[in-house]
């Protein structure tokens, strides 16, 4: 189960500083008839540009997710108009709703200080971040190995690319059950709470079976342990040993993880000696042996 406290601000805030809060944004009018734009920013007009300035071009700070021509072609819409606090209101909308669709839900954006001439408006990029994982007590796995299946640290949180990584951990084998909680450290940064329960990776089994070959006896009994994490790591490691009346097997089994999207490389033997028991053939003394070894790797498709 997943929980979300994700604290979302509707709009990105601009931090609060020594200087006033009181901006003043000009809708095409001189500077001393400006109106307050409460979010800490100062944008002013340059004097003597005249009564209105048409909006040219924007300039984008911070920005990684996304690069300067995509966010631009979602603003050309704007392009010609004169700037005005709806306009740049308009503006930081469609920028901050861009962010939201695409699943960066703590990201958006603010206007820096600055004085608006030849039609330029420079608009800050706060891409909100995933600055930690933080996992709670672990018996078997590494913390390195669950986190080498979650969105790195450090980066800007998409929060349906964290939802399927969270998925494909729950479906993990080694893992019984998960919860997750995101938080909002502080403005911009946000940290993952996760709490895990582990399987016990060791299995052990003994049977009989009688559904061998009569030629080398029909009932024999097989065992079995595997052990499903043995550094932390999710290898796997296993011996079978299976006996009748004329066979003798010994199989084990290995595998390792080579990547973090369950790229895994397996090895394999099977050894067995044999011997014709049935009546009909018994005093031929028919006998064999062999060996096999086998060595594959898989990789699933269609993970992202």
């Amino acid at each position: 189960m997943i929980f979300w406290g994700l604290a979302l601000p509707a709009q990105v805030q601009a931090a609060p500083t020594s200087t006033s809060k009181k901006s003043k944004l000009l809708q095409g009018q001189k500077v001393e008839q400006g109106l307050s734009y409460g979010d800490g920013s100062t944008l002013v007009i340059a004097e003597g540009k005249g009564q209105t300035i048409s909006l040219i071009k924007v300039e984008f700070i911070g920005n990684t997710v996304f690069s300067d021509e995509e966010l631009e072609a979602i603003l050309a819409d704007y392009k010609g108009q004169s700037i005005s606090r709806r306009l740049l209101d308009s503006i930081r909308k469609e920028i901050d709703t861009y962010y939201l669709n695409q699943g960066y839900v703590s990201s958006g954006s603010l206007f820096p200080p600055q004085e608006i001439e030849d039609g330029i408006i420079r608009i800050q990029i706060v891409e909100g971040t995933l600055e930690a994982i933080e996992i709670g007590e672990l018996s078997s796995l590494s913390e390195n190995y669950v986190k080498s299946r979650l969105p790195p640290e450090g980066k800007p949180l998409n929060i349906n690319q964290l939802l399927k990584s969270l998925g494909r951990l729950q479906a993990n084998p080694l893992i019984s059950y998960l919860d997750g909680e995101v938080i909002q450290s502080s403005f911009g940064n946000n940290i993952l709470l996760l709490n895990i329960e582990e399987n016990d990776p060791i299995t052990a089994s003994l049977s009989v079976n009688n559904a061998y070959n009569r030629s080398v006896g029909n009932l024999g009994i097989i065992g079995k342990i595997t052990h499903n994490n043995v550094f932390g790591w999710g290898e796997s490691l296993s011996i079978g040993y299976s006996q009748t009346e004329g066979l003798r097997r010994t199989e084990g089994y290995s595998s390792f993880f080579f990547n973090n999207m369950d790229g895994r490389i397996e090895i394999s033997f099977n050894t067995a000696d044999i011997e014709i028991v049935e009546d009909v053939a018994e005093d031929l003394g028919i006998e064999a042996d062999f060996t096999s070894f086998n060595v594959s790797i898989k990789q699933g498709c269609g993970q992202k």
